[in-house]
């Protein structure tokens, strides 16, 4: 099996976002969450834990590529 993480994150009209891995990828045994806040336990993960997560991610690569003072803005409404 290809071992690679797989996961959906859908952000609807209204604006509410989840997350979900792939159940495949739940399945292995020594699978590992993208975040403590987001367990590979449970079947999604709402706005409250997604966002966060994303926002640090964005700006770790923004960092990573060089970029400074770096303002990361997502869409809370």
């Amino acid at each position: 099996m290809d071992r690679a993480l797989r996961r959906r994150v859908e952000l609807t009209p209204s604006g509410n976002l989840t997350f979900r891995y792939d159940p495949e990828y739940q399945a292995i045994p020594d699978a590992t969450p993208l975040s403590l806040s987001m367990p590979l336990a449970a079947a999604s993960h709402k706005k409250r834990a997604v966002l966060p997560f994303l926002q640090g991610e964005r700006r770790r690569v923004a960092l990573q590529s060089g970029a400074h003072d770096a303002k990361i803005r997502l869409n809370r409404n």
